[in-house]
């Protein structure tokens, strides 16, 4: 458990100790591993915890004990601490962890709203390919609707960031001039051409900024996967 999981579940258990009229409470805090603790007293997981509760000044040490455990040939030993504690610190220190939490969930949300806005897809209208980023997106004249960049880039864009086959993608750009290709009709260079007319597509992709500078394609080691990447 990390340190400060550790330190919220303590101040959590702080709350049900009993404290005096000014809200000043005293408790004894335990290691989890101490077979010496008592069952109704929060107990550490955290070897750092304690003493870093009283550098945030949520508790203030007022002794530190020892109990040892004969482990082999070792003592190990398991300090616990008499504390003091403001049950006012410790309500300020869980409303200040609420708000943060809070916070950080709206900015996740506001994070996963802003890529969903902003999701890249392509449209069709009269004849004409277009990419638009998001709903509310300029369009951005990609080219005919039959022609290999557009094709190439709706392939890939369905779904985003998914990875596809040298063999898919090439079907899905396959122009009718390509049967008389015979680089692609032979077995041994048919993958390397298919490759070679990808990336020439993905350079008529690229010319005059048609992509935004924000979709960037990348293939796998052995050029027999592609997909397309938004560009953080």
């Amino acid at each position: 458990m990390k340190i400060n999981e550790d330190i919220s579940r303590i101040v959590r258990l702080l709350l049900d100790e009993p404290t005096s009229k000014k809200g000043i409470g005293k408790t004894t805090i335990y290691s989890n591993r101490d077979k010496y603790r008592h069952l109704h007293c929060p107990a550490y997981k955290h070897s750092n915890t304690i003493p870093k509760m009283a550098e945030m000044g949520l508790v203030k040490i007022l002794e530190v004990k020892e109990h040892g455990k004969p482990v082999g040939m070792e003592i190990h030993l398991f300090p616990y601490y008499e504390v003091q504690f403001t049950i006012e610190k410790i309500r300020d220190y869980l409303d200040k962890k609420k708000v943060k939490v809070m916070k950080k969930t709206l900015e996740d949300k506001l994070v996963k709203t802003k890529a969903k806005t902003q999701k890249p897809y392509c449209l069709v209208e009269k004849g004409w390919g277009y990419l638009k980023f998001g709903k509310f997106g300029k369009k951005i004249k990609i080219g005919h609707t039959e022609s290999r960049h557009f094709s190439l880039l709706s392939c890939l864009l369905e779904p985003m960031e998914a990875t596809k086959t040298v063999e898919m993608v090439f079907e899905a750009i396959r122009q009718p001039k390509d049967k008389e290709d015979s680089n692609l009709a032979n077995w041994n260079t048919s993958k390397t051409r298919k490759v070679e007319i990808i990336q020439y597509a993905i350079k008529d992709l690229q010319k005059k900024g048609k992509l935004a500078g924000k979709i960037k394609f990348e293939f796998n080691n052995t050029k027999s996967q592609i997909k397309a990447k938004l560009i953080e």
